[in-house]
């Protein structure tokens, strides 16, 4: 809940349209003044080239047909997208997207209608500077220094995760080739899971050393680099030279990681069995001792750790593991590339105490942790209400950034481009622009977008104390790190099975563009929640008769859900509509 002092109400309320278009006349006058700078930009340039479109034009009647027809097919296109799920609207609290800002939404018009392609400054001279403007904030507001750090945007979460995997791989190969050519240049033993996770100050160090003993160093290295020849060869000649079974790289995430993973591992060449699963403690977290267990059994298997990945608002049930924790078990075995997917979670670092008095010790110190990992994927498009599609990697080191680059003779770069280092080639200023216009005037800090954020935490605070108030056995699953909130109906002795067919029937009654109320459903089950499925159950004396369990899924995004001057409560109003549906099954 928010306290005095943080953005006031009023203030927030004109950053969002509202559930009934209230601020429709400003935002319509801003996107008219918006079209109209644009209209006489276009209009003040190359005024002696003259006017392409005559009068004449104008009057044809192919002319007037065609502008007839562009406009029937966009009362279609709006009649089509009419129909579609109303995420503007409180009563929307299924899946990780809500209202828009409406800072966010202009800047992404007006990058929109310039549209620019960030792969270059020869191509977009501004709009370069304003992806690397939002980047800077980004890198503030989560920890990292602007100074040191960098990062690009890209279309989403997924492809932010897979620009971290390119470059773990790109610098474990690097150290591991450095390692590798030195010890064979002084015939000394070579230690390649040490060498992998060496550290930077170590392998300027090796470097340093591999320029005195070998004049062309850069074609050892080379040689050695398993990116350049495979990691088949590089495991071969490993064996053949210093007499070392190499193991696969490894990537050790979570039990709840997003799915985006394991197409990493499949995209990167990698198999199934690159990517090995850290096991949950009994509140669902990352448990520490099991990625401290997985990096052991990774050494004895002479498997080189690639990369750990936590992670800071789950999709499934919102949780954020102990980043901090992470942080000190990679740290005690070497400079190990520690990633946080962040995706739904990192705009939680605007808040503080100050403004969210619902925040958990261990949500405070893993957004603190943060600060100190290699790299993070934030969205925008989720809990910045930034339009779709906006996602970001950040790295707290820019060495870490340039790992990996290519170029190409047409394109002349400079030092603001990141085209060179982007998985993607082409990318638009639009998500940038919106970040940075939402920085610019909400501002990523406790006062602005922490201040928002804190509303969804207490929402679903009010929301659970209305559920655990109705005349229903709610069960709400304890996992309450952040503004998700999962839940069944179970009455007391309750087999799972019957749970879940009452779970299903909540989300088919609730979850259609017709419902009152619309939400999202989820499971959790004993293979990978073991510890959290045993402690929930038992809440109810449960017998389990089935593997999983079926949840009830809300995510409180939306800003207005606990407004005051609405004509109705919705946390109360849901509770009567969830009563209505379970009946007196």
């Amino acid at each position: 809940m928010t306290k005095d002092g943080s953005l006031a109400d009023v203030a927030l309320k004109s950053l969002f349209l509202g559930p009934q278009s209230e601020n429709a006349v400003w935002l319509q006058s801003a996107v008219n003044d918006l079209l109209v700078r644009w209209f006489e930009w276009r209009q003040s340039r190359y005024v002696e080239d003259g006017r392409a479109i005559s009068l004449t034009d104008t009057s044809s009647i192919s002319f007037k047909e065609q502008r007839v027809q562009a406009k029937n097919m966009l009362a279609e296109l709006s009649s089509r997208l009419e129909e579609e799920i109303p995420k503007y609207s409180p009563r929307y609290m299924g899946h990780m997207f809500s209202e828009i800002s409406m800072p966010a939404l202009l800047g992404h018009l007006a990058a929109l209608i310039h549209n620019s392609n960030i792969i270059s400054c020869e191509s977009a001279r501004i709009a370069v500077k304003i992806e690397d403007e939002a980047i800077s904030e980004l890198l503030k507001m989560i920890g990292f220094s602007d100074l040191a750090g960098t990062g690009h945007f890209t279309s989403g979460g997924t492809l932010a995760n897979f620009e971290a995997v390119v470059r773990a791989r790109a610098r474990l190969a690097l150290w591991m080739a450095v390692g590798a050519a030195l010890s064979q240049a002084t015939q000394e033993a070579a230690n390649p899971l040490d060498d992998g996770v060496m550290g930077w100050a170590l392998f300027d160090q090796k470097l340093r050393q591999l320029k005195e003993f070998v004049p062309d160093w850069q074609a050892a290295v080379d040689s050695w680099n398993f990116e350049k020849i495979g990691y088949a060869d590089f495991k071969q000649r490993m064996l053949h030279v210093f007499g070392i079974n190499l193991g696969n790289p490894v990537m050790l995430v979570p039990y709840h990681r997003h799915y985006c993973w394991p197409k990493a591992a499949a995209l990167f060449g990698f198999g199934d069995e690159t990517l090995k699963n850290i096991s949950l403690d009994a509140e669902g977290h990352l448990d520490p001792a099991s990625l401290s267990h997985r990096i052991a059994q990774a050494r004895s298997s002479n498997s080189p750790v690639m990369m750990v990945v936590s992670v800071v608002g789950t999709t499934e049930l919102g949780l954020v593991d102990p980043v901090h924790e992470v942080n000190e078990v990679c740290e005690a075995t070497g400079h190990v590339w520690h990633h946080v997917d962040a995706a739904y979670g990192g705009f939680f670092a605007t808040m503080n105490r100050e403004v969210c008095l619902e925040m958990t010790d261990n949500l405070e110190k893993s957004l603190q942790g943060m600060g100190i990992a290699q790299s993070v994927t934030i969205d925008p498009h989720k809990l910045g209400y930034v339009p779709y599609s906006a996602g970001v990697f950040l790295t707290r080191d820019r060495r870490n950034y340039d790992l990996k680059s290519v170029s190409v003779p047409y394109i002349q770069y400079s030092d603001f481009d990141r085209g060179p280092f982007t998985i993607e080639g082409s990318r638009p200023v639009t998500g940038a622009a919106a970040t940075w216009m939402v920085s610019k005037t909400i501002k990523l800090n406790a006062e602005g977008m922490g201040s928002i954020i804190a509303r969804n935490f207490h929402a679903r605070k009010m929301l659970e104390q209305e559920l655990l108030k109705s005349r229903l056995p709610v069960r709400v699953a304890k996992t309450n790190d952040t503004n998700v909130l999962c839940f069944v109906v179970a009455r007391q002795g309750e087999n799972i099975s019957s749970v879940n067919t009452r779970t299903s029937k909540i989300y088919d009654s609730m979850s259609g563009n017709n419902s009152k109320f619309m939400v999202s459903k989820t499971t959790i089950d004993w293979q990978h929640y073991p510890a959290l499925c045993d402690r929930f159950s038992s809440s109810w004396s449960s017998t389990n008769d089935t593997g999983e369990i079926s949840l009830v899924r809300i995510c409180l995004m939306n800003p207005f859900f606990t407004s005051k001057e609405m004509a109705l409560s919705y946390p109360s109003s849901f509770v009567s509509d969830l009563e209505a549906v379970v009946g007196d099954d």
